[in-house]
């Protein structure tokens, strides 16, 4: 008999909370390079981004950032 239920649990919610850390980090990230008003850089990330497989973004950007991205690329 497992006396510690809460334990079947810990797993999921640790993984969630790195998850959660995960987005934060890089929406900083985001933000920081945007910001910092670095042209070059940012045109270099955009180079990345256009030729990188962009689905596995769509856990780690926030949906206001995943929504503003489209529309940020074809600006530049």
């Amino acid at each position: 008999m497992n006396s510690y239920p809460e334990l079947k649990t810990l797993p999921m919610d640790v993984e969630q909370s790195v998850q959660e850390q995960d987005l934060r980090h890089s929406w900083c990230c985001i933000q920081h390079i945007l910001y910092q008003g670095d042209w070059h850089v940012v045109d270099k990330l955009i180079q990345i981004v256009r030729i990188a497989d962009l689905s596995p973004l769509t856990n780690t950007l926030s949906p206001q950032a995943r929504a503003s991205m489209p529309i940020f690329l074809a600006s530049r």
